[in-house]
């Protein structure tokens, strides 16, 4: 029955209403077809002496009356009919029924199928936001009566906790604040940072001005009772972060790992006496190492924070006046916490990032606190920054005044080859750009051109909507390929539903699935392409006061289409490609933007590809294309080709993107150009969008590279593609090892564009000749680039370069002329290698593309990383009969041991640095990812027991294989050697052998007459060979090749028994890049030569298969082929 809102069924339940107006449905299902299962989301708890089933999803509280009903409840947790649910002799069919209505009616039921926007919420997500709001539930937000005489055990300083103080000092905050950022530079040049300078590490000055800045006790007072104050709330304070009714529960416990005047250990800061107090010394406990362990992987294991700050809340200080909304008020001082943290450590020069995640029980056990008075609620990472020499200060933000930027100032770095020294200049900037200030030049170029209409640039993308008002009034216009099909044009409703589904915040298969239902892929395709055309095309040619502004306005743009069929094969095909390239040369081309990437790991294309890129190149155009973003596994066609300008991402802090590719001829033709939040527009809207990566810095670079041939016409120059080229890459600024550990990622360096435009336009450029002891010094007053890739053995510096005492003594002055032309030497000519190292084969042609893959084989060890880790295993493994009887600590460093508790608790494995050796040295570091992860780790467990068995054991095991994915992450062994990860994803391809046992098997697969015994002995010979004289790291595609032969010792057997039958024996084993392949392989042959070792004069015989090793696993293709080559002749 229904009474006063509250639904009755006496004999088992009544639904009472938490709030005013709550609604029941009342629509009755069909009763014989309807199948009921109770809600995720619903809950039973003890509330006012009985059981009450209550869920976020209700406004009602069902009170269960009867054990039959919790009875009810349990079977409902399967979907049931209601058929299915009279278990009860004595309940009546209409009883149940109307239970069953009760928790329909009021929302406790399942609904099938469940909503999207519902699927996204886990159980304890929605009732914390359920119950921390109001409006849902009747729990007071505030039960004060309650608590109020208990008030003074919860003190607004929380007491010492430690007599080993630490005294800080106190900055001088007039002095701060007129050094200090603006609150918008604060703001705007806010970012997380996680690597840092350990050389010059966080000081304790440092750490004690931003604690004494965002979290000290500035004043503390009491509010007395009176007529408007009801209570007595004891003392509270006034801090500079906000805090609910001034209570401030929250407290700060800096974790130091390197800390420049304080010692490393868990520290407790006091707010009001602004000090620490040492609760651990040297990080002593191996909790507290845990915890900075826990933080540097939560972070993505960059770097190991110099400091952790853990925030804690003290509960009882909040919880007695907020109740049911206390917890949510402690997370938003938090995060109000986290902001000024961030916004001081900014302005101080500091690498600052908070953390969304932490470990509460590792930090109860490090201090010795009660979870549930006092626990961890927030981490926060800090440190020195990276390069200190780049320093954010007031003195960096350029400030821009009036309306549209006239008569602006603006004050900018001068960058520098060898150092970061801030230089102030005075300009105004006439044109403002959103990349002005991370480009240093770019003000200044943009001030003396805006592109010229007789520089046209063919971008070969997407089709970009040029209806957009960024489009309006540019010189752009659009060439359709004539080998395509006309297509019919993507309606914008299309554009639309991608676009919302794609800011709908799915992730991964369900937003595919999403997307999949309503376009097909065909549509996707090219609206992804479009999308992608419409950024770019705005970021080169966008009008100026429009959504999206580009860098190079004036000049003419035509885009080409070549993905219009939607087909992402044909996108990438050489022929598409070549037909495009020649295109564009026909449409008179000065720059070519090729934003397709036509994947390789050998740097060589197809040769009609590479004679149509060649072509434009012999014609005067310059070619721009990304690097790609495969984080190195591969490279991009056309970008790797010589002669092309490749684009690399940095960040806009300096650091290139780890998924922006390197090596290779990148190297020589690579430059690294701000690829973060470019700004670009969108078809179908005129929202813009900030995206990132290689494919969105290449545009600007092709910007850039119209503004510099534009100003070549406007200063009377003829229009030099090369040379624009040439000093762009010559002036490159390498990336300083200290700041990016691996300085090669940077490719030839970073764009340096204000000693471009110099080279170019401006200063003489300088070059400095070595000629065996002679050092020359060539100056050109005027126009002059060397050839970008002719490196040689001369190098070009800036005007102020300091020549040390030995060089001066040899300097040659030498003036060119401007009419005299200069010939330069092919590099090859230039660069003489110093010396020459023999390999096991001359016809060996190495691969030296980066897949990132490995295939490396090896034995398995494993290793602790220091020697916390290592005590904490010696705790933990329990103690170990000697053999005498008597029980003796663990030993973590007997391997039998080790198995044994690995075996017993197989979570603990993923604490051990498993480590793969090569004649018992380590050579990577083995870390288990995704979710085979525990697999990984068991396979790994039977490896290593497999090494302990006996030699003449079938369970032994002497030989194993990884494949495996590289990283750009190391790891410090407890001996102090550094080696780099590789990530297993799964357990595919992992083999333990012995070599007796794997000859064995693979004689098995012999048909042919063959001595057994020297078959035997020349497939132990082979094995041997690869393990010991041809051991390698399995990195590059050679040697993965070459030591797949050897695990797949199978396909070599059928080889030998041939061989072997006609009297011969191995001689050589030889891998050479094969000329023949697969589309997106990558294959190599090995080849197995044989001779006769009685007669030299007998042709020797050799076997060739083929191993494609482009993905993670290596496969065989076809058949062993074999032929016959002369033997020596006397």
């Amino acid at each position: 029955m229904l009474d006063n809102g509250n639904l009755e069924l006496g004999t088992l339940a009544i639904a009472e209403s938490m709030v005013e107006g709550a609604s029941l449905n009342l629509l009755e299902p069909d009763w014989n077809q309807a199948i009921f299962k109770l809600s995720r989301f619903a809950y039973q708890r003890q509330y006012d002496g009985a059981m009450v089933l209550e869920s976020p999803l209700s406004k009602f509280r069902v009170r269960l009356l009867d054990w039959r009903a919790n009875a009810l409840l349990a079977v409902l947790t399967q979907p049931r009919s209601v058929e299915e649910l009279n278990i009860f002799p004595d309940l009546s069919p209409e009883t149940i029924q109307q239970f069953v209505n009760l928790l329909c009616s009021a929302q406790f039921l399942a609904v099938e199928p469940e909503p999207l926007s519902l699927q996204v919420w886990e159980f304890h997500n929605l009732l914390f936001h359920s119950r921390s709001r109001s409006g849902s539930h009747d729990y007071p937000t505030s039960h004060m009566e309650q608590f109020i005489e208990k008030l003074p055990q919860f003190p607004v300083v929380k007491p010492p906790m430690s007599g080993k103080i630490v005294s800080l000092p106190r900055p001088n905050l007039q002095v701060v604040m007129q050094g200090d950022l603006t609150l918008t530079e604060a703001i705007e040049t806010r970012k997380s940072i996680r690597d840092y300078d350990d050389d010059h590490p966080i000081t304790l000055e440092q750490l004690s001005e931003l604690l004494y800045r965002t979290a000290r006790v500035k004043e503390i007072y009491k509010v007395e009772k009176s007529e408007d104050v009801e209570y007595d709330f004891g003392e509270l304070s006034n801090r500079p972060y906000p805090g609910g009714g001034s209570l401030y529960e929250l407290e700060i416990y800096p974790v130091v790992h390197r800390c420049e005047g304080l010692d490393s250990g868990l520290y407790h800061y006091d707010p009001l006496n602004h000090q620490l107090e040492q609760l651990c010394p040297d990080n002593a406990d191996v909790n507290v190492s845990l915890l900075l362990d826990n933080a540097h992987r939560i972070s993505g294991e960059h770097a190991i924070p110099q400091v952790l700050l853990v925030i804690t809340a003290r509960f009882g200080r909040m919880f007695w006046k907020y109740s049911s909304v206390a917890y949510a008020v402690v997370l938003k001082h938090v995060g109000v916490l986290y902001q000024n943290l961030y916004l001081v450590a900014n302005s101080m020069g500091l690498a600052p990032c908070a953390l969304g995640n932490g470990d509460s029980e590792r930090f109860a056990q490090a201090t010795g606190l009660d979870y549930i008075e006092e626990s961890s609620v927030g981490e926060f990472i800090l440190g020195s920054l990276p390069n200190p020499d780049a320093l954010i200060s007031a003195s960096m933000i350029e400030s821009v005044e009036g309306a549209g930027g006239a008569g602006g100032e603006e004050i900018e770095p001068a960058v520098m080859a060898s150092t970061a020294d801030i230089t102030p200049s005075t300009l105004t900037i006439l044109h403002p750009h959103d990349l002005d200030n991370r480009i240093p030049g770019l003000i200044n170029l943009r001030n003396q051109t805006l592109g010229d209409s007789q520089i046209t640039i063919v971008i070969l993308d997407s089709n970009p909507d040029h209806n957009l008002s960024c489009f309006e009034g540019a010189n752009i216009s659009k060439v359709f390929p004539y080998w395509h099909e006309a297509v019919e044009p993507i309606p914008p409703e299309a554009y639309a539903t991608y676009r919302e589904i794609e800011n709908s915040g799915l992730k991964g298969d369900e937003k595919r699935e999403k997307i999949k239902t309503v376009l097909s892929e065909t549509v996707v395709n090219r609206i992804t392409g479009d999308n992608h055309a419409c950024h770019i095309t705005s970021t080169i040619v966008g009008q100026e006061n429009t959504p999206a502004p580009g860098i190079a306005p004036n000049c003419r743009v035509i885009n080409i289409p070549i993905n219009s069929p939607g087909d992402k094969e044909e996108f990438i095909s050489v022929l598409n490609l070549a037909r495009a390239f020649e295109l564009a040369l026909e449409l008179g081309a000065n720059i070519i933007h090729c934003a397709a990437c036509r994947p390789t790991q050998t740097g060589e294309a197809q040769n009609l590809l590479t004679q149509a890129v060649k072509k434009c190149q012999d014609n005067n155009i310059l070619i721009v294309a990304p690097a790609g973003n495969n984080k190195g596994e591969c490279w991009c066609i056309p970008a790797v080709l010589p002669g092309t300008l490749a684009v690399g991402a940095m960040k806009d802090e300096g650091k290139p993107y780890k998924f922006s590719n390197w090596g290779g001829n990148y190297q020589i033709d690579g430059i690294l150009v701000p690829g973060e939040n470019i700004l670009g527009a969108q078809p179908a809207t005129e929202e813009p969008i900030r995206l990132k990566g290689t494919s969105m810095a290449a545009p600007v670079m092709t910007g850039i590279c119209g503004l510099l041939m534009s100003l070549q016409l406007q200063q009377g120059k003829p229009i030099d593609a090369e040379a624009v080229r040439a000093a762009l890459l010559n002036t490159a600024i390498p990336c300083n090892p200290d700041d990016v550990e691996e300085p090669e990622r940077c490719l030839r360096g970073k764009l340096n564009l204000p000693q471009t435009i110099d080279l170019l336009f401006g200063q003489p450029s300088v070059k400095i000749s070595f000629t065996g002891d002679t050092v020359s010094r060539i100056e050109n007053q005027g126009y002059f680039v060397k050839g970008a890739g002719e490196a040689g053995g001369e190098i070009n510096t800036n005007l102020n370069t300091n020549l040390n005492s030995n060089l001066q003594d040899n300097l040659q002055d030498i003036s060119i002329p401007d009419s005299i032309p200069v010939s330069i030497s092919n590099s090859e000519e230039l660069v003489t290698a110093s010396g020459t190292v023999e390999s096991q084969s001359n016809q060996v042609t190495q691969s030296t593309a980066y897949s990132g893959h490995v295939y490396a084989l090896g034995t398995l060890s494993y290793d602790f990383g220091g020697e916390a880790r290592r005590d904490s295993f010696k705790q933990l493994m329990g103690a170990v009969d000697n053999g005498s009887g008597i029980m003796v600590p663990a030993n973590p460093y007997d391997t039998r041991q080790m198995v044994d508790y690995l075996d017993q608790n197989p979570d603990e494995a993923r604490s051990l640095i498993w480590t793969l050796n090569v004649d018992l040295t380590p050579v990577y570091a083995i870390e288990p990812k995704g979710g085979f992860a525990a697999e990984v780790y068991e396979i790994l467990l039977l490896m290593l027991n497999g090494q302990l068995e006996s030699e003449d054991s079938d369970e032994f095991i002497e030989r194993l294989s990884i494949p495996a994915l590289r990283t750009n992450r190391t790891v410090e062994l407890f001996s102090g050697e550094v080696v780099p990860v590789i990530t297993v994803r799964d357990v595919r391809g992992m083999y333990g052998w012995k070599v007796n046992t794997l000859v064995n098997a693979a004689l098995g697969t012999v048909t042919a007459e063959v001595d057994e015994e020297q078959m035997r002995g020349c497939l132990t010979s082979f094995l041997n060979r690869v393990y010991y004289d041809l051991r390698n790291l399995g990195q590059t595609s050679r040697d993965r090749a070459l030591n797949f032969a050897a695990t797949n010792t199978f396909q070599a057997a059928s080889t030998f028994a041939e061989a072997i039958a006609t009297g011969r024996e191995l001689d050589s084993i030889e891998v050479e890049k094969s000329p023949y392949c697969r589309l997106n392989s990558d294959c190599w042959d090995v080849k197995l030569k044989f001779f006769d070792p009685e007669n030299s004069h007998r042709s020797h015989k050799v076997f060739r298969f083929t191993i494609d090793v482009a993905e993670r696993l290596p496969v065989t293709l076809g058949e062993v082929k074999s032929w016959s080559v002369p033997g020596r002749r006397e």
